[in-house]
């Protein structure tokens, strides 16, 4: 009798990843359309505050420091995030900016690539004020980078990252 419902849970298991992999492959999509949600935000100790749009895939954020974020995911044939963090130029010294990049890096991207980015940003000697690219130069990525621009009184840093 063990057998028979073993057998009868490896049938039920196979037909439930059959019709996830078919309704993926149905819409075109190689990448999975769901990974990034509202729940990746909400169970993160470093948010405060998430306003998720699905429709759009665009987290708006409050992080525990009281800094905002905008966060851009798309996926299916192509796999890409822009996430945006805005800080008062006047706190943001090269040390401050250093940091929040980690913070950036550790909200929007997978462990494994956070490792490697803040170990790359851990190196990085920022000039005061200065517009700064640093191209993370990871294998299986088209475009990978972190930036930082000023405003009049604005600094704004960018994590993006592309894969096809």
């Amino acid at each position: 009798m063990s057998k028979l419902i073993f057998i009868y849970c490896a049938l039920v298991v196979s037909l439930n990843v059959a019709c996830a992999t078919a309704s993926e492959e149905s819409n075109g999509c190689v990448f999975n359309t769901g990974y990034y949600s509202e729940n990746t935000y909400k169970r993160n100790s470093l948010v405060k505050h998430t306003q998720w749009n699905n429709d759009s895939k665009q987290a708006i954020i409050i992080t525990s420091e009281n800094d905002l974020v905008r966060i851009n995911h798309w996926a299916c044939r192509h796999v890409g995030l822009q996430a945006f963090m805005y800080l008062d130029q006047t706190s943001a010294t090269p040390s401050v900016v250093i940091k929040k990049l980690k913070l950036l890096a550790k909200l929007s991207v997978e462990p494994a690539d956070y490792k490697k980015i803040e170990a790359q940003l851990s190196k990085t000697a920022l000039t005061e004020k200065s517009n700064t690219i640093i191209d993370f130069k990871f294998d299986n990525y088209s475009e990978f980078y972190a930036a930082v621009s000023y405003t009049d009184s604005t600094a704004i840093l960018e994590i993006k990252f592309y894969r096809d």
